[in-house]
């Protein structure tokens, strides 16, 4: 699933919990911290939070690593790839 809706991802993605833990895709999205701020729904840190909590890593594709809670706060753009935890990719 790819989604680029441009600052709006924290509102696709945690509007639709309940078909991402029922299908538990492997997600492709954009990440800016200020738009998401800007928006307002949903914080970067609610983001971050649904994924860790459900079991999903998000691997940094400008930092070629999955990022840690630890990392969060220092990631402002970014490109993610966002999978279950039990999902290997090729």
């Amino acid at each position: 699933m790819k989604i680029d809706v441009e600052g709006y991802e924290a509102v696709v993605i945690l509007g639709n919990k309940e078909i991402i833990l029922k299908n538990r895709p492997v997600i492709f999205s954009e990440y800016d911290r200020q738009w998401i701020s800007e928006e307002g729904s949903y914080t970067p840190d609610d983001l971050f939070n649904f994924f860790n909590d459900n079991k999903f890593e998000i691997y940094s594709r400008v930092h070629n690593k999955v990022i840690q809670k630890s990392d969060f706060p220092n990631v402002f753009q970014d490109n993610w790839i966002i999978k279950p935890i039990n999902v290997e990719l090729n």
